[in-house]
């Protein structure tokens, strides 16, 4: 087993492990560790991909996008959003995708939270 894969095994059975002794509830914990497993996740697919457009980079940045919008790190947040969205319309070659849409949702949805409604509007048109 490759060194990325061990340590990706690793890191699923601390989470696995960290939700069974929370009880499944939301605790700081674990958020912290979900939050590492994606950039753990982040690192070994752009690795796998050697830097190039892919969906399941797109996919990554897009989760972990989502997880720093939830904890209120909305700079972060948006940075993954619109690194996640760039690679998604690339990878789709700008045609309709749902990935690419629900991209577009959470960052409007992120713009309207930090107050840019403008923007916001734009996002969640498109």
């Amino acid at each position: 087993m490759s060194d990325l894969k061990q340590a990706e095994e690793h890191m699923k059975e601390a989470l696995r492990m960290q939700k069974s002794v929370y009880g499944g509830a939301d605790h700081v914990n674990v958020a912290a560790n979900l939050r590492e497993c994606f950039k753990e996740e982040l690192k070994m697919v752009q690795s796998i991909y050697g830097g190039a457009d892919h969906a399941n980079v797109a996919a990554t940045l897009h989760e972990l996008g989502v997880l720093l919008k939830q904890k209120g790190r909305l700079c972060q947040a948006e940075e993954h959003l619109k690194k996640a969205l760039r690679m998604g319309k690339s990878v789709y070659g700008g045609a309709d995708h749902a990935n690419v849409a629900a991209t577009l949702r959470e960052l409007g949805m992120l713009q309207k939270q930090k107050g840019d409604l403008k923007q916001a509007e734009e996002h969640l048109k498109e």
